[in-house]
């Protein structure tokens, strides 16, 4: 059970540090998202 949180939070991080990148180099990266 611990290690299905541990690999949904780490899916979770990097979803979000994906979506930061494309906004930084996307303008309208959020809109696509």
């Amino acid at each position: 059970m611990t290690l299905l949180i541990w690999v949904g939070r780490t899916i979770v991080v990097n979803l979000r540090v994906i979506s930061v990148g494309i906004r930084a180099h996307v303008p309208f990266g959020h809109v696509a998202l």
